[in-house]
């Protein structure tokens, strides 16, 4: 492995590259909750969980950021480019066939998340009894 530290350049081209692909995750659960779309991507399958498409990303997350560390610094800015480009052309086409984010939807499935783990804790809690 080379032992380069990364440059300010290299921290913004993975701050962009996380940007863009939560943008395409966000999209890519638009597509998991649709039976309209189905996804291309061989390693999530046609109609794949948020769950699978959540740990997806973070994992890609991840291993962009570890494989950054690894290519030689005069090579990270192919690396940057392309990813970039890359994501930005993913998320251009998805919108192009009409594939939304939907925020509303979003903020309710979390909204719903938190109101279920605050039950659960209570009922842990409290246990089952009834008033």
């Amino acid at each position: 492995y080379y032992k380069e530290p990364l440059t300010e350049t290299d921290k913004k081209g993975i701050i962009v590259f996380n940007l863009l692909q939560t943008i395409d995750m966000l999209q890519t659960l638009e597509i998991a909750n649709n039976d309209a779309y189905y996804e291309k991507n061989p390693i999530l399958g046609k109609h794949p969980s948020e769950f699978q498409v959540i740990t997806y990303f973070i994992a890609r997350g991840f291993a962009h950021y570890e494989a950054t560390k690894m290519i030689p610094e005069k090579y990270r800015n192919i690396w940057h480019g392309y990813n970039i480009i890359y994501n930005y052309d993913v998320i251009r086409d998805n919108h192009q066939l009409g594939i939304r984010i939907n925020f509303w939807l979003l903020t309710k499935r979390l909204n719903i998340s938190i109101i279920k783990e605050q039950w659960v804790t209570k009922q842990e809690k409290f246990g089952d009894r009834q008033s």
